[in-house]
C-alpha cells in the first residue's frame, strides 16, 4: 500500500488532476460556445462534444503520466531499489495497476459529474454505462502505457506506441467491417484473414463510451455492460502479465 500511496502522490505532484480540471473547464466552455452556434439541438451538441473531448483528454493525460512516471522510475533507478526490498515483482506490477485503477476511477467519476451537470435533462442509464466503460477504457490504456513504458527505453516511443494502440482499438470496428465485406474477402483473402486474426487480439474500444448513449440511451444495458467488463478485465490482465514477464526477464 505504501507504493500505491507513492504513485498517487506522484500523480498529484505531477499536476495531472489539476491539469485535467483546468482543461475540463476549457473544454466545457468551448463546447458551450460552439454549441451556441448550432441552429438545432444545441444541448445535444454540447453534451456530445464535451463527452468526446473529455474522453480524449483523459486518455492523453493518463498516458503521458503513466509513461513518463514509469520511465522516470526506471531511469532514476527507483525500480532497482524497490525490487531489492522485500517486494516481489508481482507486487510491484499489482501496486501500479491498483494505483492506475484509483486514478481512472476518480477521473471517470469526475467526468461523469461534469456530463450530468450539463445534461441532467437527458439523464438515462446510458450515463452510468458511459462512466463505467470510460473507467475500463482508461484502465486498458493505462495498462498498455505501463507495458510499453517498461518494454521501450524511450518515453516518446512508448507514448506514440500507446496512442497508436488506442487509435487502432477505436478504429477496429470499421476495420473489421471492411475486412468482412464480400468484395474485399474475394479479392484479398489473405489480407482479410490476417486482419480478422489481428482483430481478435485488439480490444473493441469502439464499443466503449459511445456518445449516443448520453442522448438516446440504450436497450441492451446488461449485454453492453458485460462486454465492457469482460474486455476490461481480460485485456488489463493480459497486459499486466506481459509487463510482469518483461520485468522478470530483467537482471538487476
Amino acid at each position: 500500500m505504501s507504493l500505491v500511496r507513492y504513485i498517487l502522490t506522484a500523480c498529484i505532484r505531477d499536476r495531472l488532476i489539476l491539469s485535467v480540471f483546468v482543461a475540463s473547464i476549457v473544454v466545457v466552455s468551448l463546447s458551450a460556445f460552439v454549441g451556441s452556434t448550432a441552429i438545432v439541438e444545441q444541448d445535444q451538441f454540447v453534451i456530445v462534444f464535451t463527452a468526446s473531448s473529455l474522453r480524449f483528454l483523459l486518455v492523453a493525460g493518463l498516458t503521458l503520466f503513466v509513461v513518463f512516471f514509469t520511465r522516470r522510475s526506471v531511469d532514476q533507478r527507483d525500480l532497482d531499489y524497490l525490487v531489492s526490498r522485500p517486494l516481489t515483482k508481482a507486487d510491484y506490477i499489482f501496486s501500479h495497476i491498483v494505483s492506475f485503477a484509483v486514478i481512472s476511477l476518480f477521473l471517470s467519476l469526475a467526468t461523469g459529474g461534469v456530463l450530468l451537470s450539463i445534461g441532467q435533462h437527458y439523464w438515462n442509464d446510458g450515463y452510468l454505462l458511459w462512466v463505467i466503460s470510460l473507467f475500463f477504457e482508461l484502465m486498458i490504456v493505462s495498462s498498455a502505457a505501463f507495458f510499453f513504458a517498461m518494454v521501450l527505453s524511450s518515453a516518446v516511443s512508448a507514448t506514440l506506441a500507446t496512442f497508436a494502440f488506442y487509435a487502432f482499438s477505436r478504429m477496429i470496428g470499421q476495420v473489421i467491417g471492411i475486412a468482412t465485406d464480400a468484395d474485399i474477402e474475394d479479392k484479398f483473402e489473405l489480407l482479410a484473414a490476417v486482419t480478422k486474426t489481428i482483430s481478435l487480439l485488439v480490444p473493441r474500444l469502439d464499443l466503449f463510451s459511445q456518445s449516443t448513449w448520453l442522448i438516446y440511451g440504450l436497450e441492451n444495458f446488461s449485454y453492453i455492460l458485460f462486454l465492457v467488463f469482460f474486455q476490461g478485465v481480460i485485456y488489463c490482465a493480459v497486459l499486466s502479465v506481459a509487463t510482469l514477464a518483461d520485468l522478470t526477464k530483467r537482471e538487476f
